[in-house]
C-alpha cells in the first residue's frame, strides 16, 4: 500500500497564533508599565 499525499498542507493556524502573539504582547507590555513604575516611585529606606 502505497502512502497518499495530503488532501490539505498542515499550516500554523493564523487565528490562534494572532491570539497568542496579542496575549503575549499585552502580558510584556504590562510588564514593562508595572517595571517602569516601581522603578519610578523607589525610595530607598534610609
Amino acid at each position: 500500500m502505497k502512502p497518499d499525499l495530503p488532501v490539505r498542507r498542515d499550516s500554523p493556524k493564523k487565528a490562534v497564533i494572532l491570539v497568542l502573539a496579542v496575549l503575549l504582547g499585552g502580558m510584556i507590555g504590562s510588564g514593562v508599565v508595572l517595571g517602569r513604575n516601581a522603578l519610578r516611585n523607589y525610595k530607598p529606606k534610609a
